[in-house]
């Protein structure tokens, strides 16, 4: 809980500062940084080889792990910042934006800092104590956050960006060596163990990279500045809504399959109920925002980027499926099986690169928003396919759990649908804006209400529901007593 508190502070800071920048910087600021980023992202994915992953694994961590880690880390960060210096021109030159070349050299920064952190942050990890890791990125984001928006309001353009992106991770590097000590030392004494696990974990992070990427690679080309400002901002609140809900439960979910790993019984049912949990605490989240869209980007950012609040409807949709997938990736890390991740990864990019590319040639960048729905809803079907053949469970017994949810779920979009009230330009008044906030609230309390009455019609499962409910409990019968 405490991890899920700590996420949605971050992210909520995140929201805050996005939307002053918003109000203070022009769309083509966000459009130009939107470009750079891009290239940023695609690289660090590529060379993020999963290093705790093969931590977490170990029994007991010694020095000289740690000593390696620390030293592949800082070399994954120099041969970064090296390629996107030695990119940078390139990179200008495709887009037509000389802008472009510096920018990209300043942005190279923030994954070097990322790669340099104290890797005895993992035995925070590892006992599955977040509070430290969460303090670190509230500080980094908060002082960075609070520098950026000064900078843009005294009129220092897109470079106000390119400084919330390297500062935080800068204030994080210097801050993990704080909380979690460790003397630097370079060695690869314990590469052996890194070797065979890097193989697969390149493929597959260039996979997903292209996966996160190719849209924006694409549309970087065929869109003016300010369009491809609306899209990337579209694709900034996806992600920070994203980022907010599934990491924080995704990590205690890693070290839980590390606990059951050699026991198949648990480990299948296990991985149904978190597949069951993300999504009913997930969905929700991500529906209301599709259906709420327009009205959320008036108000916070104002009606000037009124077709960020139609990408992000469907963006949102994606997130749905996006997020509905991600625990077959813990699992194939944590059980060695970084190698039919990667080829499920490939297959998918197959699908996803042809759909993008025809709906864009089609249909400009509306197209390219409705393949990336469709290439998401397959490969949402393709990883499902492959997180139940690794925990040995029927995909049958997956789709039963998560069918009475999904009823709860289109519920509940029926009735936000039909209290919302329509988005009318220029027209987002204070009564709109309570009308849409008591749409949300009553949906998602017959949502709630609707899944635990299937619950109980179920026969009152072991799950998530029973683990609320149990908690709840608890707190009814301590203030009882108090009373």
């Amino acid at each position: 809980m405490a991890i899920l508190v700590g996420r949605l502070l971050v992210k909520s800071m995140d929201f805050i500062v996005l939307l002053a920048l918003a109000r203070l910087l022009s769309q083509a600021a966000f459009g130009l940084i939107g470009l750079a980023m891009t290239f940023v992202v695609i690289l660090e994915a590529i060379l993020d080889v999963g290093l705790n992953q093969v931590l977490l694994k170990e029994s007991k961590i010694s020095t000289r792990m740690m000593d390696t880690v620390f030293t592949l880390g800082v070399l994954r960060g120099g041969i970064l910042a090296i390629a996107l210096c030695a990119l940078s021109i390139p990179i200008s030159l495709l887009y037509g934006e000389p802008r472009l070349a510096a920018l990209t050299c300043v942005l190279a920064l923030a994954p070097a800092f990322r790669g340099a952190r104290s890797p005895a942050m993992i035995f925070y990890l590892r006992d599955m104590d977040f509070r430290w890791e969460v303090g670190l990125e509230l500080f980094g984001k908060l002082i960075g956050g609070l520098i950026c928006i000064l900078c843009a309001a005294t009129g220092g353009g897109y470079w106000a960006l390119a400084i919330g992106v390297v500062l935080p991770p800068v204030l994080m590097n210097l801050g993990s060596y704080v909380v979690a000590p460790y003397r630097p030392r370079f060695s690869m004494m314990e590469w052996n163990r890194f070797s065979s696990f890097a193989g697969w974990m390149t493929v597959l992070q260039f996979s997903r990279a292209i996966s996160w990427q190719f849209d924006k690679l694409l549309l970087g080309t065929f869109l003016a500045p300010a369009m491809f400002g609306r899209y990337s901002v579209a694709k900034d609140l996806s992600n920070t809504s994203q980022q907010a809900i599934t990491p924080p439960m995704l990590k205690p979910l890693a070290s839980a399959f590390s606990a059951k790993f050699h026991d198949t019984g648990k480990l299948g049912t296990l991985f149904v109920k978190a597949c069951t949990a993300i999504f009913l605490i997930a969905s929700p989240v991500f529906l209301t925002l599709a259906l709420l869209s327009e009205h959320v980007v008036a108000v916070a950012l104002g009606d000037q980027w009124s077709d960020t609040g139609w990408i992000l409807r469907w963006f949102s949709v994606c997130a749905i499926f996006a997020t509905l997938h991600r625990p077959t990736e813990s699992l194939a890390l944590v059980t060695d099986q970084t190698k039919p991740l990667a080829i499920g990864r490939v297959m998918t990019i197959a699908i996803r690169v042809p759909l993008i590319l025809v709906g864009l040639l089609l249909y400009s960048w509306q197209g390219a928003v409705f393949a990336l729905v469709i290439s998401e809803v397959v490969t949402c079907s393709v990883m499902l396919q492959l997180g139940c053949i690794l925990a040995k469970v029927s995909l049958s017994d997956l789709l039963m759990a998560l069918r009475y949810r999904a009823i709860a779920l289109l519920a509940m979009g029926g009735l936000l649908f039909w209290l919302t009230p329509e988005y009318v330009p220029g027209a987002t008044s204070q009564s709109v804006i309570l009308q849409c906030v008591f749409a949300a609230c009553i949906s998602t309390g017959a949502y709630i209400a609707m899944a635990l009455v299937i619950w109980r019609l179920e026969g009152s499962r072991s799950g998530l529901e029973s683990s609320v409910l149990e908690k709840l409990s608890g707190v009814r019968r301590l203030v009882l007593r108090e009373a």
